[in-house]
């Protein structure tokens, strides 16, 4: 009987330890990362904290699953430690880093030197990791704004971000793109800083024209130039594409009614924009679809180019996407489930002249489905490098601020 029990109790433990990784084996939102931070540090309104102040580590694994490998975080229900998560596509190795709890992340590309970055905002500015070299920078931030009486600029701290939600306001977002040590980024939702990631100082270089917002930004590949999509009329659907010069904020081109996003009137958006290269835009859409008698709304990524004006559709999947550089995979983040999955695309993009007038048979057949790709885990997608990794994040709630205010 004694050796009954015993089995008993062993079969218990076992399933009790087995209840906190997803069937993807990458970690639940209750995992834990063994030997990561402690989370210690001053919750903000919407989460953001400071690690531990020793460095964040990394572990990694060979198998496509990242639990058998050991690259998944070991299960535990008494603590969370967010993780970033870097998959090789190309060997299926998973590599899972300590991380800050944030809920402002954007991995950004340092196109001149060809280097990567992941940026989290905490309480106590930016840290930014450099996955290449698993290297961390701390970046505390001020930014400079003009004395009063004409005494000159003074440095003063930037606010930490809080929680707006009634104003319906973004704090902040980084640009994809950053040269160097100068980053971009857009506070609230009218006003762009330059961020010298050496000395912390951040400068206010463009403010929105009175009446319209900013839904989304990236900074050209030689930061020289910024890419915004700024609302036709206040917090509105219709959406142009602008581009300023970065040193005198002129506009260097225009596309009118360039994107279309399908929300509730007054709520700010949050539209993902890029550059593919120095003359090729990329832009999040949602697209009006005409098929036979029927009308159907389907998101959709945008390209054009600035020189020519030629712009071509792609319809997408999921809540978020990435594609890769040459567009022929797509890494999507699905709905509740925030799973990962990676798909191939082969279709060729529709040229189209209005995201609200397609014609659905110039459309390629077939849509691309999250049911045909693979399942990478699960989180918060942030995108490609290098063309072969893809990259996601687990902070506690799995939301950024993009998530509590689109």
């Amino acid at each position: 009987m004694l050796k009954n029990m015993l089995a008993l109790i062993v079969a218990i433990l076992l399933l009790s330890g087995c209840t906190n990784a997803d069937s993807s084996g990458q970690p639940g939102p209750d995992a834990e990362v063994s030997g990561g931070p402690g989370g210690t540090g001053t919750e903000l309104a919407l989460g953001a904290r400071d690690p531990a102040t020793e460095s964040p580590s990394a572990t990694g694994g060979s198998s496509a699953d990242p639990a058998s490998s050991g690259a998944s975080p070991d299960a535990s229900a008494d603590a969370f430690s967010p993780t970033l998560t870097i998959y090789d596509t190309q060997t299926g190795e998973y590599r899972t880093v300590h991380a800050p709890e944030s809920a402002v992340v954007r991995l950004a590309h340092d196109a001149s030197a060809n280097r990567y970055a992941v940026a989290f905002l905490t309480d106590g500015g930016f840290r930014l990791y450099f996955p290449d070299e698993d290297k961390w920078q701390d970046v505390p931030l001020a930014f400079r704004q003009p004395g009063a009486s004409g005494a000159g600029e003074r440095e003063v701290a930037l606010p930490a971000p809080q929680d707006e939600a009634a104003g319906r306001m973004l704090p902040l977002r980084l640009s994809p793109l950053y040269t160097g040590d100068q980053w971009f980024y857009l506070s609230r939702n009218n006003e762009i800083f330059r961020l010298n990631a050496d000395t912390g100082i951040a400068e206010r270089i463009w403010s929105a024209p009175e009446n319209r917002a900013v839904y989304g930004m990236s900074a050209s590949p030689d930061g020289t130039r910024l890419a915004l999509l700024l609302s036709r009329e206040g917090l509105g659907s219709e959406v142009d594409a602008v581009v300023v010069d970065a040193a005198n904020g002129s506009v260097l081109h225009e596309r009118q009614n360039a994107v279309y996003t399908a929300k509730s009137d007054g709520f700010l958006a949050h539209l993902e924009i890029g550059w593919i290269d120095d003359v090729t835009i990329g832009a999040e859409t949602s697209t009006k679809i005409t098929e036979g008698h029927e009308t159907v709304w389907k998101r959709g990524w945008l390209t054009w180019r600035t020189d020519s004006g030629r712009a071509e559709l792609r319809t997408v999947p999921g809540s978020r996407f990435r594609y890769s550089t040459d567009l022929s995979r797509i890494a999507v983040e699905t709905g509740e489930t925030r799973a990962i999955v990676l798909l191939d695309d082969s279709r060729a993009g529709t040229v189209i002249d209005d995201v609200l007038s397609v014609d659905g048979q110039l459309l390629p057949a077939g849509e691309l489905s999250t049911e045909n790709g693979r399942q990478l885990g699960a989180g918060i997608l942030l995108g490609w490098m290098h063309d072969r990794h893809v990259v996601w994040y687990q902070n506690e709630n799995l939301q950024t601020i993009e998530d509590v205010f689109h």
